[in-house]
């Protein structure tokens, strides 16, 4: 009696210390799922007016209607600095500043060769944001990101895991370190969950997606192409200077001058070979690891290869 006794108590804790770590593991998915805000935000967001300048907004539909967009709203927003899209709610985001960049260029009928890639830049951002809306992107993508995120995890435990169990097979042989561990397994799963999450993956994914929603027109794909590049020179050009002026008390340890970048961010700059900052795999990892766009160079590279088949 003692033997069933014991052998129950211990299938107990061990049940109990199973079912611990499927809790802690599915965390942020079961989170995601449970507290996803952007249903009750359309809600909020199904009576707001329309405020943006009338030619402004007449564009904007037409470029819609053309992409089988029904029904959406744009609205001026004074706390963005770009074009954003609420999927759920059909609404595109109109920063005040670009909508009076954007109606001033309308108006003019003799724009200069700046002021044409402007507008033109203005109309390919905008299929950016409504591909967003075509692709849904705002209402699955943090199911998705979470789900990723976790799977790449319990992956990277499940392998951990394999290699402990076959060089130290005392952990997985004795009862108290076999159940400890897996509450161990449990926390790392879910810290490392949480670090994944940071990189955004699928949100850069869908980022790269809508890029492809900007319809293959020269002087659209131009536009792009110089913006993109503009930014990734700023960059190359932040590097030049960090090489040149920066030294390692100050990268390492020292109060920095400004927060445009980090500590590791530095330390890279300063380490790397320039050379290895053309490369967009180097782009991602240093500067947009923790964002949820990629890399301006990787955008840069997709439009010129799209640019080239024309």
């Amino acid at each position: 009696m003692q033997n069933i006794a014991l052998k129950a108590a211990k299938m107990g804790i061990s049940g109990a210390c199973s079912l611990i770590e499927l809790f802690v593991t599915s965390t942020p998915l079961l989170q995601t799922i449970l507290f996803n805000q952007t249903d009750q935000e359309a809600k909020k967001l199904q009576n707001a007016q329309s405020n943006t300048p009338q030619i402004v907004t007449d564009l904007i539909t037409n470029i819609a209607d053309d992409r089988k967009i029904n029904d959406l709203k744009i609205i001026l927003h004074n706390n963005y600095h770009h074009y954003a899209m609420h999927d759920r709610a059909k609404i595109l985001y109109v920063p005040t500043y670009l909508a009076e960049e954007l109606e001033s260029l309308l108006q003019n009928s003799n724009r200069s060769i700046e002021e044409e890639q402007k507008f033109n830049l203005h109309i390919g951002t905008i299929h950016h944001e409504l591909t967003h809306c075509i692709n849904k992107s705002g209402v699955y993508s943090p199911l998705y990101d979470t789900a990723i995120e976790t799977t790449g995890a319990i992956a990277i435990s499940a392998i951990l895991t394999s290699v402990i169990k076959k060089h130290i097979p005392i952990i997985h042989n004795n009862f108290a370190l076999r159940n400890g561990f897996k509450l161990i397994r449990s926390g790392f799963t879910l810290y490392t969950t949480l670090n994944i999450m940071n990189m955004n993956m699928y949100k850069k994914y869908d980022e790269l997606k809508a890029d492809d929603g900007i319809p293959n027109k020269k002087e659209l794909l131009t536009a792009q192409i110089a913006k993109y590049e503009a930014k990734h020179n700023d960059y190359l050009t932040s590097i030049d200077i960090i090489k040149e002026r920066a030294d390692y008390p100050t990268i390492l340890w020292k109060e920095l001058p400004d927060n445009q970048f980090t500590r590791k961010q530095l330390l890279a700059m300063k380490l790397l070979p320039k050379s290895l900052f053309n490369k967009p795999l180097t782009m991602d990892i240093v500067f947009h690891a923790k964002q949820s766009h990629p890399s301006d160079l990787r955008r840069e590279l997709r439009f010129k290869e799209r640019f080239a088949k024309l």
